[in-house]
């Protein structure tokens, strides 16, 4: 038997690495949804602007953030910073964004029923 014979027998009985690495991928995958990930530290503007959210409820809108942060002091004086403290929020899965009508966009306190759905 020389080493082409020897190369090609091998090739013959290997075992294919495709279904082998998505089974691998599906693993890893499901293992990534069930462990909770440990949350990033909020900077402290978002996080006092979680605390007035969890403590006054209701909808929450680019305004309405603008006049929390002009009552605790906080230099954050453009509707696009609150805008985006209110999306990073909601991209942590704190709130909720209601936008049915348009033009109208709000967010609200994220339910223990809306995390489990």
């Amino acid at each position: 038997m020389n080493a082409r014979q020897t190369i090609e027998d091998l090739w013959d009985r290997a075992t294919p690495v495709g279904p082998l690495l998505g089974a691998y991928r599906d693993q890893v995958l499901a293992e990534a949804a069930t462990t909770p990930q440990s949350p990033e530290p909020l900077n402290p503007r978002v996080a006092q602007l979680l605390e007035a959210i969890r403590t006054h409820r209701g909808e929450w809108t680019t305004k309405k953030v603008q006049q929390v942060y002009r009552a605790l002091n906080i230099p954050a004086p453009l509707r696009t910073t609150a805008r985006k403290d209110l999306t990073t929020l909601h991209a942590m899965g704190h709130l909720t964004l209601h936008d049915t009508d348009p033009g109208r966009h709000y967010y609200t306190l994220r339910t223990r029923q809306e995390r489990t759905a």
